[in-house]
């Protein structure tokens, strides 16, 4: 084989490898824009179902599935849904949780890379923001002590570093009746 086909080959095969390394770069980035209009939609309609509520009582992830509240691309199945990064969404009633605010509801991706924490955790304000170990799905908070130290302020990359620590991650926001 003459060394001009093998350097033909050899740059081919690096062209592909960067093909695929930046639509793996772009898969990523879309998956944090995705998330963000996801929470952002999904607040705005569980604010919009509950307005004439006083409270959020009795919100699951179930219950927000069967009223609609959560794009079908999302469920899983009848009382599960899935986030663009391939981990549970968990909606929940934040004073059943034993969170802040109450009145307030919890909208919490799981599943997430330290990486794709941190980038999620300071791209959207809530009054308050939960991080720690993936919790899966299930209902459960992943904590009840919040990260940003001011409600309605962003988690600041300093405090989501700190707090995305681990293998997988959980992010809940939480969001009262004045907040999203």
């Amino acid at each position: 084989m003459p060394i001009m086909m093998i350097f033909a080959v050899v740059v081919i095969a690096l062209i592909v490898v960067a093909g695929i390394y930046a639509g793996q770069q772009l898969l990523g980035g879309g998956n944090q824009s995705t998330a963000q209009t996801q929470i952002g939609n999904i607040s705005a309609k569980i604010q919009s179902l509950y307005s004439n509520q006083a409270t959020f009582t009795g919100l699951t992830t179930a219950g927000a599935i069967t009223a609609g509240v959560l794009p079908k691309n999302m469920v899983a199945t009848a009382t599960t849904a899935v986030n663009p990064f391939g981990g549970a969404v968990d909606i929940l009633d934040a004073g059943a949780s034993g969170a802040t605010p109450n009145p307030g509801f919890i909208v919490q991706y799981d599943g997430l890379s330290s990486t794709d924490c941190q980038a999620l955790a300071t791209s959207i304000t809530a009054e308050e923001t939960f991080i720690g170990a993936d919790v899966g799905s299930g209902g459960t908070l992943v904590s009840t002590t919040p990260v940003n130290t001011s409600p309605n302020q962003p988690v600041t990359p300093t405090q989501a570093g700190a707090a995305c620590t681990n293998a997988t991650n959980s992010v809940a926001f939480g969001f009262s009746k004045s907040s999203s």
